[in-house]
């Protein structure tokens, strides 16, 4: 069960449209993906605006744990 979710790592560069591109993709496919905040993503931002951010940009439901933001679609 743990290979139908796929997991993405934000670094440093934060949200790019490559980034967003990525978890679209896997979204179609997969239908779960888990996205891990590294330190370096965070930088003055909190890790709730990220997550509202992924959240608004790409119209999904998601549940924030930690640094670890887990996506549903649908």
């Amino acid at each position: 069960m743990s290979q139908d979710i796929v997991r993405v790592q934000i670094g440093k560069q934060g949200l790019t449209s490559a980034l967003l591109s990525e978890i679209r993709k896997h979204l179609k496919a997969k239908k779960s993906v888990k996205v891990r905040f590294l330190k370096a993503a965070l930088g003055n931002q909190d890790r709730k605006q990220l997550a509202s951010e992924l959240k608004d940009t790409l119209k999904v439901k998601g549940t924030l744990v930690g640094n670890v933001f887990s996506i549903k679609n649908g």
